[in-house]
Formats: structure tokens, C-alpha cells, sequence
């Protein structure tokens, strides 16, 4: 299991991630250090950092090559000045454009007995039908195995049965998005190394071992997009995305109340909150605005910002209940983890709470990094989860997601080959 795992891998020189999102882009350089403040040992060194706005980018995407080109070399400028080297490779973590879904696929069994490479062929059917759609199956994960009239098996291998049947759960993506933002980065002289998907790797950074072994949903709210991750049993049983996030919050109070965009967004950040109270009642938020109009201040209803807001957030919620309903035993998740920078909106977890009806709390990177760090909000979960990933111990094997790779449990579905995808 990844989580509670100690170790690292041997390859202890620094490595470097990059989060690609539609408001910011980040790169983190970080070596790994030995150390008991946290259950699975990992603490890393921040040697380099950089954020900056994201420009030519779109949901994740790449909008514009030559302003994310432009946008990307200047993060990993930034954070490889601050690290005194130079960036020859990256892991990237983004959530363009994914969607999950649970499969069923049928293997022949001709000698009679289930072997580790009939799981592979179901694994591998399942890319080749998304190769022909023109997607990509980013993680294509084993969930439970059938022989015969025998269902709910876990480890089919050695089982003797005509035929095994392999539920499976796969994350697909167009094959252009990711292909562009691999272009983008050749452009850049830099290496792609490998890809995680954006609320995994959040979910490596925010969740202990309890959390994610008796289960748990974590809901990383981005600009324009808001990704969830189910795990259960320690492992990742299913995930998707919507494109909705935090901006689209700012895009209607512009429309509301006839803001710039970068007026809506202080009103956001300053004065927005999805609950109100009695104490709010004609209450006034008075917010600068351009001195074009010929005003310096106009005044708001605090109540009816707030409205705007809760009505935005309720509809991502509802968005993404939709989406996991259809995973089989998610509304029985104990716990619901908020993280990703949407997710420090005031009043974001209790409404939730009242969503969900399920216990959530917000969380941001644990003590990963030795000593102060500036990268320890939630922003920036997913590329905090991506650089410790990188650095455990199972970093050292194989994550081409080739058929060699799969095996039941403990191997397959726990190997950091299923996490990451490198191959286009």
C-alpha cells in the first residue's frame, strides 16, 4: 500500500513536478529526507518553488502554445534559479478533461486456470478500445474478478475456471490535450517523465493511512475544474472530474453585480462565503472598483453575495454526487476531504456537510517539507502529493503501464505503475 509505506527509493537527487491549471501553473524541485514526524517517514527538502499565472491555458488544457509554452518556462525558470540547477525532466499533474468509468472485460481461459496475464489482457483491451476512440486510459485499475458462477473473488490466480471476468475502473482523456502538453514541454527542452492525474496526487498529499484504508473522498476544487478521488482499502477505487470550479464563482458576480472579472475576484476572495447568518442581515461590503467609472467604492449586499455564491457552489456539489453515484458504495464513504485552492471558500465544508451528509474537514499538505515552507496551502496539494509519490521507494519500478506490469492486489493495483502514465 502506498499509504503508511515507508522508504524512499534510491534515487535520492531532487526531482522536479509541475501542476498545470487553469488559474496557476507550479513547479516544485525537491530531494527527500529521512525523518519521524510522519507515519510513513517521508519529509522532503523544498529546494526550489515558483507559481505564477497560468496564461494559455484553459480547463487544464492548452489553449494557446505559445503563451503556455512561454507560461511553462517561466514557472520552471523561476523555481530552477531559486534551486541553483537546471530542469532536465518533470512529472506533471493536471485535471484536463478526465472522466472515470467502471468496466467489465471477458478473457479466455484456455489452459483452464486464471493467470497474472489474463489480467493483463483485460487490462490492455480496455486501452486498445480507448486507443481506437481516440482516448487514453490513464489508470485502468482491477477492481474485484468472477469464474464461472464464482463472484466477489480478489485474487483469481491459480483459480480454475472456462473464463475470467475483470471489473475494472478506468480514467480515460483525449488523446490531443495530453499530447499538446507534451509538445509544450519539448518546445520547453524539458523531458516528460510521467503523468498523475490531479486528485490522486492531492489525495497522496491530504489523506493519512486511517483515511484512506476505511475510506474516504477527497475533492480537489480547482479554477475550471473540480476532480474527486474515492479510495477504500488504501487504493483508488474511482475518480472523475467536472468542469466547473471556483472561476465560474467569479464569472457570475461579474454578471450580478456588472464587475471586471478582477474586481469579482477580490469581492471573492475578500468578502465571499457560501453560509450567512443572522449577523449578515443588511449588512454592506463596500468594494474598490476602477476609477474609470468615475467611482472609487460601490456597496453591496452582503446577503446577496452570498447567495451568488452558494448557489455556484451548490450546483458543483450537486455536479459531482451526480458523478459518483455512479461508483458502487461511495455514498457510504466515511469521510470527505476538501483541498485545491477553491476549497478555502468560506463556509465550503459545512455546506458540504449538509450536502454530502457525511463528516468532511479541509485539508492541506501535511509536514512534508523540512522546515518553513511557503507551499503548504491547499493550492498546492497536488503538486506536494506528486513530488513525495516520486520520491517512495517504489518509485524504482517499471511505469509504462505496459502488460508485464499487472497483478492482482498487492502488486498491480498497488504499484506505482498504475498511478502514473507515461506513454502516449
Amino acid at each position: 500500500m502506498w499509504f503508511g509505506q515507508r522508504g524512499f527509493s534510491q534515487q535520492s537527487r531532487p526531482a522536479a513536478v509541475l501542476d498545470v491549471g487553469s488559474h496557476k501553473i507550479c513547479c516544485l524541485i525537491g530531494s527527500p529526507q529521512l525523518s519521524s514526524a510522519r507515519e510513513d517517514g517521508l519529509r522532503l527538502k523544498l529546494l526550489g518553488y515558483a507559481s505564477r499565472q497560468a496564461e494559455g491555458v484553459s480547463g487544464g488544457q492548452i489553449a494557446d502554445m505559445n503563451a503556455a509554452e512561454m507560461s511553462i518556462r517561466r514557472t520552471i525558470a523561476e523555481a530552477e534559479k531559486m534551486a541553483d540547477l537546471v530542469v532536465e525532466r518533470v512529472y506533471v499533474t493536471s485535471s484536463a478533461g478526465q472522466s472515470g468509468e467502471r468496466l467489465t472485460a471477458k478473457v479466455p481461459l484456455p489452459s483452464g486456470v486464471a493467470e497474472k496475464d489474463h489480467i493483463a489482457q483485460a487490462v490492455d483491451a480496455v486501452r486498445r478500445d480507448a486507443a481506437s476512440q481516440g482516448k487514453v486510459a490513464l489508470h485502468t485499475h482491477p477492481m474485484t474478478f468472477a469464474i464461472g458462477a464464482e463472484r466477489g473473488i480478489r485474487d483469481p490466480c491459480g483459480m480454475a475456471g472456462d473464463s475470467l471476468r475483470v471489473d475494472l475502473h478506468s480514467i480515460f482523456a483525449s488523446t490531443s490535450p495530453l499530447s499538446n502538453l507534451k509538445l509544450c514541454l519539448q518546445r520547453s527542452h524539458i523531458e516528460f517523465a510521467g503523468f498523475c492525474i490531479g486528485g490522486y496526487a492531492s489525495a497522496l498529499s491530504v489523506l493519512n493511512a486511517s483515511e484512506a484504508n476505511a475510506g474516504a473522498v477527497v475533492i480537489d476544487m480547482g479554477a475550471d475544474t473540480t476532480s474527486f478521488v474515492a479510495l477504500r482499502g488504501g487504493r483508488m477505487v474511482y475518480a472523475d472530474c467536472i468542469k466547473s470550479g471556483g472561476a465560474r464563482i467569479t464569472d457570475d458576480l461579474a454578471d450580478v453585480f456588472a464587475l471586471t472579472r478582477s474586481e469579482a475576484e477580490r469581492l471573492k476572495t475578500l468578502h465571499g462565503g457560501v453560509m450567512s447568518g443572522p449577523e449578515d442581515e443588511g449588512g454592506i461590503i463596500m468594494l474598490p472598483i476602477s476609477a474609470k467609472r468615475g467611482e472609487t467604492w460601490i456597496s453591496l449586499n452582503k446577503l446577496e453575495v452570498s447567495a451568488v455564491v452558494r448557489r455556484r457552489q451548490e450546483a458543483v456539489f450537486v455536479g459531482l454526487a451526480e458523478r459518483w453515484q455512479k461508483a458502487e458504495g461511495l455514498s457510504s464513504q466515511s469521510q470527505i476531504i476538501l483541498t485545491g485552492g477553491a476549497s478555502q471558500l468560506l463556509g465550503a465544508a459545512p455546506l458540504a456537510e449538509r450536502l454530502f451528509k457525511a463528516p468532511v474537514r479541509i485539508a492541506a499538505p501535511p509536514a512534508f517539507f523540512k522546515g518553513p515552507s511557503p507551499v503548504i496551502g491547499p493550492e498546492f496539494a497536488a503538486a506536494s502529493g506528486l513530488l513525495g509519490h516520486v520520491h517512495r521507494e517504489d518509485w524504482s519500478v517499471d511505469f509504462s503501464l505496459s502488460a508485464r506490469s499487472a497483478q492482482p492486489e498487492s502488486g498491480y493495483i498497488s504499484r506505482v505503475g498504475d498511478w502514473l502514465w507515461q506513454g502516449f
